[in-house]
C-alpha cells in the first residue's frame, strides 16, 4: 500500500519521443535489468553528474591556465626588471 501511496507524491510528466527512442530505451532498460521508467531517471541522473563534472574539469583547467599564464607574465616582467638595471 505504501508503494502506492508513494507513487503518487512523486512528479509524473508526459513525454514525447522521437521515432525509435522508446524502442531504444526499452532495450537499453532490459540490458541493465530496469524498467523503461528506471532507464529514463538512471540517464538523467548520469547526465547531471556529468555537467557537474564537466564543470568541475573546465573549471580546473582555466584555474591551471590562468595560473600558467600568470607565472609566465611575472616572469617576463621580472626580466624585464632585472635586465633595466
Amino acid at each position: 500500500m505504501s508503494d502506492i501511496s508513494g507513487r503518487r507524491n512523486q512528479d509524473q510528466y508526459m513525454l514525447r519521443l522521437p521515432d525509435g527512442m522508446r524502442e531504444r530505451l526499452h532495450e537499453e532498460a532490459k540490458s541493465n535489468a530496469r524498467s523503461l521508467n528506471a532507464e529514463i531517471v538512471a540517464r538523467l541522473d548520469a547526465s547531471f553528474l556529468g555537467n557537474r563534472q564537466l564543470s568541475s574539469a573546465v573549471a580546473e583547467f582555466l584555474d591551471r591556465h590562468i595560473q600558467s599564464e600568470v607565472n609566465a607574465r611575472l616572469k617576463a616582467i621580472a626580466a624585464k626588471i632585472g635586465g633595466a638595471s
